[in-house]
């Protein structure tokens, strides 16, 4: 799995930050995964909230300092 691009939503007004997301998530394919860095739980929780949503998508969280950094990989890719 690679990274396939890193989004800095931290500077985003509700909704374009979560429109951005999602139209990013759409784009992914299995094995792929994306950085997000957000200053606001609230979207925060909205974007986890859609992610889990979303069949084949995993996502991790991680907070330091005033950046929350999500991880978001979709499925694994099949071989064969």
């Amino acid at each position: 799995m690679s990274l396939q691009q890193k989004i800095d939503i931290r500077n985003l007004d509700w909704p374009l930050n979560i429109l951005k997301c999602k139209q990013q998530l759409n784009t992914l394919e299995r094995g792929d995964r994306i950085e997000i860095l957000a200053k606001d739980r609230d979207v925060v929780k909205s974007l986890v909230a859609l992610i889990r949503q979303s069949p084949g998508f995993h996502v991790k969280t991680e907070a330091g300092g005033k950046t929350i950094r999500l991880t978001i990989a979709r499925g694994p890719k099949h071989s064969g």
